[in-house]
């Protein structure tokens, strides 16, 4: 068991700079967020091989507070579907670790932020790290076997 970083990453509608920041191990770094319009914002997808996993944690900030809250899920692989694990308020420039409900498989998170707004903020995603209990296939195996 350890936190693992995410192996790579999607910025679909480009919102996003300096993305690989975001998982580069140096909380001094960040992935910057632009604002195009209030609202959620574009999401930035954070992609690792299939793990188990029970938990994430998040280093952010923002320019301003006028971003209020974060928003965080995680596919899960087993049932091809998104799982919603936090959307809500964050303290800037500090590790926020959040728990699962049960444990996934999954392979990607999804993180956005949201501005209430219309202002010049910026988001910073300056880490994100999977909790990785055991290479997710592992347990979808024992899962399948214990089916029958």
């Amino acid at each position: 068991m350890s936190w693992v970083s995410p192996t790579g990453h999607d910025d679909d509608v480009g919102c996003w700079t300096n993305e690989t920041n975001a998982y580069d191990g140096h909380t001094g770094t960040k992935a910057t967020w632009t604002p195009s319009d209030v609202g959620l914002g574009g999401a930035l997808f954070l992609t690792i091989d299939t793990i188990s996993s029970n938990k994430i944690r998040f280093y952010a900030s923002r320019l301003y507070d006028y971003i209020d809250n974060i928003n965080i899920y995680v596919y899960d692989v087993d049932v091809g579907n998104w799982r919603s694990i936090y959307y809500g308020s964050f303290t800037s420039n500090t590790w926020i670790e959040k728990s699962f409900a049960t444990t996934y498989n999954i392979n990607k998170a999804r993180v956005r932020f949201n501005l209430p707004v219309p202002s010049a903020d910026y988001g910073y995603l300056h880490e994100f790290e999977f909790w990785q209990l055991s290479g997710g296939m592992q347990i979808l195996t024992l899962r399948t076997m214990m089916e029958y």
